[in-house]
């Protein structure tokens, strides 16, 4: 996530669980984060601050 932030990007995409550290430095940067994008499946924090995707 060190990188992520370094370079400045404002979201990013997990095939799989995200973990608390990364959701809580995302949160903290303003990074959109998504996790479980796999056919079809997607979730994102995000979601739960009434905000749409």
């Amino acid at each position: 996530m060190e990188k992520v932030i370094a370079a400045g990007i404002s979201s990013i995409v997990s095939r799989a669980a995200v973990t608390e550290e990364a959701i809580h430095l995302a949160r903290k940067n303003k990074i959109t984060v998504y996790g479980f994008v796999r056919n079809g499946n997607l979730y994102s924090d995000s979601m739960f601050k009434n905000r749409f995707l």
